[in-house]
């Protein structure tokens, strides 16, 4: 939660349905949380969620991922989500 840019993928991941997302959509919803005087970036969104965010996601069993289909299941948590409501309630980030 201390790292902004994962702290923004808990926050799409959170508000997900069931059925998951995929990586480029993922990419694209953090880059508009990142976006500043409407420049994203999301080419650079979806290395750090391939490289970094997602590996640690699915190290502590909060996400599923499927690299061959860049598919992402986030698997609910009450306590996580808890925080994560109030992270995004601080920065201003409830909605996008």
């Amino acid at each position: 939660m201390s790292e902004r840019r994962r702290r923004y993928t808990l926050y799409v991941l959170t508000q997900l349905d069931e059925e998951g997302i995929y990586l480029d959509t993922l990419a694209t919803q953090l880059a508009q949380l990142e976006a500043t005087d409407d420049e994203t970036y999301e080419d650079s969104a979806k290395t750090y969620l391939q490289e970094q965010c997602l590996p640690t996601l699915v190290d502590v069993n909060l996400v599923d991922y499927d690299p061959r289909t860049e598919a992402i299941h986030y698997w609910q948590n009450p306590s996580l989500e808890e925080w994560v409501e109030h992270a995004a309630f601080k920065e201003d980030k409830t909605e996008w």
